[in-house]
């Protein structure tokens, strides 16, 4: 870069470095930090039941038990959105797993 100005050649900013720097000062944000929290929170919740085949029976035995469709959790990272619209769904199952689990 520094050799381009001393030839006089216009300076163009590195669309990479432009978007890393955008994307940095977005994380800097304590709503959109949060929400990373709170993505993170999710995953690890998903990753309880994928992890573990006793566990992820578990769900589907209380899915069943609600009569409601057997979803299967998700964490492709490409999938924020469906593993976050999968959890709603099965919020029914996950709170009355946790309700049980402490009684």
């Amino acid at each position: 870069m520094k050799t381009a100005g001393e030839l006089g050649w216009p300076h163009i900013c590195c669309f990479a470095h432009a978007l890393h720097n955008s994307v940095s000062r977005s994380f800097q944000d304590i709503e959109v930090s949060n929400l990373i929290q709170k993505i993170q929170k999710c995953r690890s919740l998903v990753k309880h039941f994928r992890s573990s085949p006793k566990q992820f029976n578990i769900l589907i035995e209380m899915q069943k038990k609600l009569h409601l469709s057997q979803v299967k959790l998700d964490t492709r990272w490409d999938s924020t959105y469906d593993m976050i619209e999968r959890l709603i769904t099965n919020k029914s199952p996950i709170v009355n797993l946790t309700l049980e689990k402490r009684s």
